[in-house]
């Protein structure tokens, strides 16, 4: 169990498993994983800001399975501390630039 890779939501833990880690950034994690509840060998792909694409299929493949059901269930929220590019450039009129570029994890080699 050491070194056991998880995601940064635990609720989505009990449903699927971390296979590896297809990139990592200062901004973002992104995630393969394999479903708990499916007998084919499909894996997906998540990202750390957001968890839509693991509710959908949870949702869409599994809505009959108890912790699915609780997961589901409207009254539950998941949240995470999401890092975000913060624009720092103004100009003199204290106006953010228009069509400026952000740099993200894939560019900072180019």
């Amino acid at each position: 169990m050491e070194n056991e890779l998880i995601l940064p939501w635990n609720i989505y833990n009990i449903n699927f498993k971390v296979i590896k880690i297809i990139n990592s950034c200062e901004l973002y994690t992104t995630y393969e994983v394999s479903c708990k509840h499916c007998i084919c060998s499909k894996t997906r792909t998540a990202d750390s800001r957001a968890p839509s694409n693991l509710r959908k299929h949870l949702k869409d493949k599994h809505s009959n399975v108890k912790s699915v059901r609780e997961l589901l269930a409207p009254s539950t929220t998941v949240s995470i501390d999401v890092k975000r590019k913060v624009n720092t450039e103004i100009n003199d009129n204290s106006d953010v630039k228009k069509n400026q570029k952000f740099k993200y994890c894939s560019d900072v080699n180019t």
